[in-house]
């Protein structure tokens, strides 16, 4: 019996699929979907954290600001202020917190509050205080500000000042109203504190609560000034502007100006525009009409920098007239410039072109050719001087390997010199550069310069004495200037040295020849038939010069002696040494021979004249002692006293002692060393014993005097006046003297007066009165010596 076999079931497909899970693209779609909400939760997350961190970072920012602002309200009125602040006080305006981990910055602000007192009308300017803590850090995008008003114990004092200053910047004022604000500016000098604040976005800046001036010492006035960096304070015009007084309640309103200093870049040309390369003198005026010194000077391209108007700066948006010189030109009519800078006040420099009106220049090219082959000479140095205008500076050139050289010049007359090269002659050249048509620079010129080639000559110089006698190793020097110089040396036996020279005028020199000879010098002419030459040195005179004291003979050293020659006039200074003795040679001839400054002590030597053989020849020159003048003086009349003797004694520097005798006149010259000096007088009848010490440095004709005081003794005297003819007349005068005024008078002419007692010494004469004849109003002297009882004549002088 066969099986049957059972039918296999159809099953869906959709049915395995449940059975075996997902397919490959459900499981892609299902990880996207997770991806998405993974993404989004993340971002969920962060957000979250993020703004947790800032919630936390601003609490702590807003407590740290709330516990500042109590601080400050607890700080006393007098006090609450920023640390050199406005107003000032004890609080840090900045500084950096640390809270927990994290690290914060607090910003400190105080300004004073205006607020009108009704019954007065008018603000004190700091009525109360505000204060305004600014809290930040890394994890806050916005910091937290807290303020608070604080009022003062009691009522603001109705009698401070205030200042409101306003700074401007001085280029910008004509356009945007040149408000600068960020400046320090500074209230200093008054009975207030000095103040420091910046200025606002107005830049102004308030200093309220000042104490009004003149109430305390130093008091009477403010001084404000502005400074920013890289900024300067334009002075005003008017000092007392920024240097006031302040009244109670009052408010000044200084305003300044800063500027940034600018640099100016003078350009000097000529009349076509080409630099000025040659000494200049450059000046320049600004706008207050005030000059800066001179800057002198050469540039290269004739550019001069000018970093400061002299010792102050230069002010952009202000007009400076700028002048200048060079070769005898100057600038002609000059505008005032004003500094107007593009770029201010991130660029600060101007650049400025001045006119000289100096003539164009000519591109000049010389060519320097061998004379005979015409060849071209490099290597040639030369100079050209302007013959037209001295004040132009020497050109100098070297030539190419073409044997050119270009230079500019102006149109002038010039000479060329050269100097080289060796085996040439120089030469020397005149030449005119056109003037020019119009400021068109002139068409370049060409010339060409010729130098003769040198030919040389086998020469035999032979070295002699004055005698005809060879004189063997005798050094000369053959100088041909630029052809150059050869220095050679004779045979020591015959005297001769064979030489190659250039056939040209050069000089032979000895400038060391042996002792007692004289240096040789002279001009030489070489030519192609010159085969010798003889070169003579000629003795010298050996002279020994001493210089010795004329009183002691003693030498005396160091004393220069000027030797002049009477025919050439030449000097020659010699110092007699250490010894006060020397020898040397000097040429022969006639000398005058003289001390040019004598030494200390010593008087003026006078000059001798000698005449120096070819052998040997001495000298000796002695030295004065000076003069000394000797003199006595009435110490009552200050007259000169005459006829007495006086002693000396020397008490410093010597033992010389001796008598002077005054002549006459009261004077007497004696010859003394230097030193110091007792002179004494003994006395005598009508003078006292006097002495006076005195020190002679060795000065000609120094002076002693001594001054004598009179005796108290008195004498009779009478006066008498004559006459010729006449009657009796009164007559009268007056004596001025050592016995004081004394009126004499008398009855009659020619007869004595009566007797008048007087101290001796001289009296001047005055008032003479002789009414009795109109003939005779005068006396024949002016002042009578009183000496010895008698009668004085005086003879009266018709008119």
């Amino acid at each position: 019996m066969s099986e049957r076999r059972r039918p296999r079931p159809h099953r869906d497909p959709r049915a395995r699929r449940d059975e075996g899970g997902f397919t490959l693209i459900e499981l892609m779609v299902a990880m996207t979907v997770f991806s998405v909400m993974l993404v989004g939760f993340t971002l969920l997350l962060n957000a979250s954290l993020k703004a947790y961190r800032f919630a936390r970072a601003r609490t702590i920012a807003e407590s740290l600001a709330s516990g500042e602002i109590d601080k400050a309200r607890s700080v006393s009125w007098t006090n609450l202020g920023l640390v050199n602040g406005n107003p000032p006080g004890t609080l840090v305006g900045e500084e950096d917190v640390l809270v927990g981990a994290s690290k914060l910055h607090v910003s400190r602000k105080v300004e004073l509050v205006d607020d009108n007192i009704p019954t007065y009308g008018y603000g004190t300017g700091a009525n109360y205080k505000k204060v305004v803590v600014t809290v930040s850090s890394a994890a806050m995008t916005v910091p937290v500000v807290y303020e608070t008003i604080v009022a003062p114990p009691t009522q603001p004092s109705l009698y401070s000042a205030n200042v409101e200053a306003s700074v401007f910047d001085t280029c910008r004022l004509g356009t945007s109203g040149g408000v600068f604000p960020g400046a320090t500016v500074t209230i200093a000098n008054g009975p207030s504190a000095t103040r420091s604040d910046v200025t606002n976005s107005s830049g102004v800046v308030r200093f309220a609560a000042l104490k009004p001036t003149n109430t305390s010492a130093p008091g009477n006035f403010y001084d404000v000034s502005a400074t920013a960096t890289g900024w300067q304070m334009l002075e005003p015009l008017t000092a007392s502007t920024l240097h006031f007084a302040l009244d109670p309640g009052n408010t000044a309103q200084p305003q300044m100006e800063l500027y940034k200093p600018a640099t100016v870049n003078v350009h000097l040309v000529d009349m076509i525009g080409q630099p000025v390369t040659s000494d200049y003198s450059l000046n320049a005026t600004n706008w207050l009409g005030a000059s800066m010194p001179a800057v002198n000077g050469r540039s290269a391209t004739g550019t001069v920098v000018l970093p400061t108007f002299g010792t102050a700066s230069f002010v952009p948006c202000k007009s400076y007239t700028f002048t200048a010189t060079s070769l005898g030109y100057t600038t002609q009519n000059p505008a005032p410039v004003p500094i107007q800078i593009t770029g201010y006040p991130d660029t600060t420099t101007l650049d400025v072109t001045v006119r000289i009106p100096i003539p164009a220049r000519t591109t000049t090219t010389f060519h320097l050719v061998d004379s005979v082959t015409n060849a071209p000479l490099a290597g040639v140095s030369g100079v050209v001087k302007n013959l037209t205008n001295t004040l132009e500076p020497d050109l100098t050139f070297t030539t190419a390997a073409d044997g050119s050289a270009t230079l500019q010049l102006l149109p002038y007359s010039f000479r060329v010199t050269t100097t080289g090269p060796v085996g040439y002659f120089g030469g020397s050249f005149d030449y005119t550069v056109a003037i020019p048509t119009g400021n068109t620079a002139p068409a370049p010129a060409d010339q060409t310069l010729a130098l003769v080639p040198v030919q040389y000559t086998d020469v035999v110089v032979t070295t002699k004495d004055s005698t005809g006698a060879v004189m063997g190793g005798i050094t000369v020097v053959a100088d041909a200037g630029t052809q150059g110089t050869t220095t050679f040396t004779t045979d020591p036996t015959t005297g001769q040295a064979t030489v190659r020279l250039p056939q040209a005028t050069l000089t032979l020199k000895v400038t060391s020849p042996p002792t007692a000879y004289q240096p040789y010098s002279s001009t030489f002419t070489v030519t192609a038939t010159t085969l010798t030459r003889d070169v003579t040195l000629a003795l010298t005179g050996a002279v020994t010069i001493s210089t010795r004291s004329a009183a002691t003979a003693a030498l005396v050293p160091s004393v220069d002696v000027v030797a002049t020659n009477t025919a050439t006039n030449a000097v020659t200074t010699i110092s007699s040494g250490s010894t006060g003795s020397v020898s040397t040679f000097l040429l022969p001839g006639r000398y005058t021979l003289a001390v040019a400054n004598p030494p200390t002590g010593y008087g003026t030597v006078a000059a001798t004249t000698v005449d120096v053989p070819s052998g040997a020849f001495s000298t000796t020159l002695n030295l004065p002692l000076p003069d000394v003048v000797f003199t006595a003086r009435n110490t009552v009349s200050n007259a000169a006293i005459g006829s007495i003797s006086l002693t000396y004694t020397q008490t410093a520097g010597g033992t010389a002692t001796g008598t002077v005798v005054l002549a006459a006149n009261g004077l007497a010259t004696v010859k003394l060393a230097p030193g110091t000096y007792k002179v004494d007088f003994a006395g005598d009848t009508s003078y006292k014993v006097g002495t006076t010490t005195a020190t002679i440095t060795g000065t000609n004709a120094e002076t002693i005097a001594l001054p004598l005081e009179p005796k108290t003794t008195t004498v009779v005297v009478q006066f008498q006046v004559d006459k010729s003819s006449g009657s009796s007349r009164s007559w009268s005068f007056n004596l001025t003297g050592p016995s004081g005024t004394v009126t004499v008078s008398h009855t009659a002419t020619n007869t004595p007066s009566g007797n008048y007692t007087l101290v001796p010494g001289t009296y001047t004469i005055s008032n003479p009165s002789y009414p009795g004849s109109s003939s005779c109003r005068t006396f024949d002297v002016s002042s009578i010596t009183v000496t010895t009882a008698k009668t004085y004549k005086i003879t009266c002088v018709p008119e």
